[in-house]
């Protein structure tokens, strides 16, 4: 994954049971460290995402918070569409350090 032409890359979570472990070492793929050791930041070349399996509406926000820490760079919610679900997706996420 880490030679692909792509800018990212969707870990899909949604249609099975939640495993981070299985999301970590999915994860090791897209790194190589002979582009970490060459370029100028730890980024990786393909930006990874995870899908997770809960919409906004569940408010189960562990499994983004838990893809964030694992180190994925954004989160997918599936079915969102009200704006109180939105909202909590929303607020299932960290705030950027100011």
């Amino acid at each position: 994954m880490s030679t692909s032409k792509f800018d990212g890359c969707v870990f899909e979570m949604e249609h099975s049971p939640w495993d981070g472990r299985q999301l970590r070492d999915c994860l090791q793929y897209i790194a190589q460290p002979a582009q970490i050791a060459g370029a100028a930041s730890l980024a990786p070349v393909v930006t990874p995402m995870a899908r997770v399996p809960v919409n906004g509406a569940e408010m189960a926000q562990w499994q983004a918070k838990q893809a964030l820490d694992i180190g994925c760079y954004g989160i997918v919610f599936p079915h969102i569409s009200t704006v109180e679900e939105a909202a909590n997706a929303v607020g299932a996420l960290p705030l950027p350090a100011a």
